[in-house]
């Protein structure tokens, strides 16, 4: 089965969430990756304008996009047909917030934070308004999810990431788990554990 609007590609019904024409183009996006480059940068975007509160983003096939940095913008929908990777370098705390993220078979999401000087990388699916097409996606049932979403997403597959395309996440190499130092007696109020937190890639807190 092929979806409409998308020649070659076998089904995937997530990608109907923001359709694209035959062109390639994402019919419903307001913002669109135009250059390879950073996310906070404007010549980035179609218009020069970064993405900001309720926006729908597209990154077409052959645009890679690299997101490093902490935004309070509540993004509505991106759709990555493309390129987008996340990192964190040198200490970065990166943070996206997103009500719907999905990529397509064409697509490579990647989240870089396997340096040992990487901060971290926050991605924060929150329920969202878009700030456009308000026609298109309705909510029924404002606050409730993806419940009140069925004239747009009839299969709930919104607020969240589905992803059909390459998904590289790395991180840093941590200790799954811990002996005891000494055996736990009635009234502790603390454990020892027998690690040695500076190479076991956990931090106190």
């Amino acid at each position: 089965m092929v979806a409409a609007g998308e020649p070659g590609h076998q089904y995937n019904p997530h990608l109907d969430l923001m359709p694209v024409d035959a062109d390639g183009n994402a019919t419903t996006a307001t913002h669109v990756a135009v250059n390879d480059g950073d996310w906070f940068d404007p010549s980035t975007w179609a218009g020069g304008e970064i993405p900001g509160n309720g926006a729908l983003v597209h990154i077409p096939e052959g645009i890679g996009v690299t997101y490093e940095g902490t935004s309070q913008a509540e993004l509505f929908m991106v759709r990555v047909d493309g390129d987008l990777t996340f990192t964190a370098n040198q200490g970065v705390a990166t943070k996206m917030i997103v009500d719907t993220m999905i990529t397509s078979p064409s697509s490579t999401l990647v989240v870089d934070a396997a340096a040992a000087d990487a901060g971290t990388v926050d991605i924060e699916f929150a329920e969202g308004t878009p700030a456009a097409f308000g026609g298109t996606y309705t909510d029924r049932s404002d606050g409730d999810g993806v419940i009140g979403r069925y004239d747009w997403d009839p299969d709930q597959l919104s607020l969240g990431l589905v992803a059909s395309g390459t998904v590289d996440i790395k991180g840093q190499n941590v200790d799954a788990k811990a002996q005891l130092a000494t055996g736990p007696e009635a009234g502790a109020t603390e454990i020892v554990l027998d690690i040695d937190l500076a190479d076991s890639g956990w931090a106190a807190g």
